[in-house]
């Protein structure tokens, strides 16, 4: 009988042990926890600003060097009236009316393919004066279709300059350019992200210090 005495006394020595080691790990796991839900204190006001300024930026949902891109494309039709009237007044000089200047490079040409009969130092010169008026041809035909497909839209710059508008408040409050923007959006969605890793890493640690006072509650009985 005495051996089932100390039979019972080392079982009961290592629930003993075992509830201890439990209970300590509880409560590491409870101060964890604590300080866990500190930190999701004091970073609830952070996180309301935090999605202000996503859901701000995202609404307006700008792309790098779209500024730019629309500012030219403003200067454009800002000056379209202008645009036209020099390509057309080029094209002219160049092509299109009596004595162009294609026309002056074609004679010369001619001139100088009769120069080459007599010397044929003048072949290379001839060559350059051919290169020269396919140049000034080249040029003449893309400063045309230039012309022709330049229109003033009203609409479009209206529209260009109300996008523009939003684009430069968004920089004043963001960093200063669309760039700064874009760092300043990954930004805020790297910090909601490691919030959102905060409350997980809570409720994870809640359902574990559940599961140890379970086990607790089983040695105890």
């Amino acid at each position: 009988k005495h051996i089932d005495y100390l039979d019972a006394f080392a079982d009961l020595q290592e629930d003993v042990h075992q509830l201890r080691h439990v209970y300590l790990e509880i409560k590491s796991l409870e101060k964890e926890l604590k300080n866990l839900k500190e930190r999701q204190s004091n970073v609830n006001q952070a996180r309301d600003l935090l999605l202000y300024q996503q859901n701000e930026i995202r609404a307006v949902a700008p792309q790098a060097c779209e500024d730019e891109e629309l500012r030219q494309e403003e200067r454009i039709l800002s000056n379209a009236e202008k645009l036209s009237e020099r390509t057309t007044w080029l094209f002219d000089e160049l092509y299109e009316k009596d004595g162009a200047i294609s026309e002056k490079l074609k004679a010369a040409e001619t001139s100088l393919g009769e120069l080459a009969q007599i010397d044929q130092n003048f072949l290379e010169m001839q060559k350059q004066c051919e290169n020269a008026r396919i140049i000034v041809d080249d040029l003449a035909v893309s400063l045309q279709h230039y012309s022709q497909d330049i229109t003033f839209d009203a609409e479009r710059l209206e529209a260009i300059r109300q996008r523009l508008a939003v684009l430069n408040g968004l920089k004043k409050k963001y960093g200063g350019s669309l760039e700064g923007v874009l760092d300043h959006q990954k930004q805020v969605e790297d910090e909601l992200a490691q919030l959102e890793n905060l409350q997980k890493s809570i409720r994870e640690l809640e359902s574990h210090i559940e599961t140890k006072r379970e086990e607790l509650s089983r040695i105890c009985a």
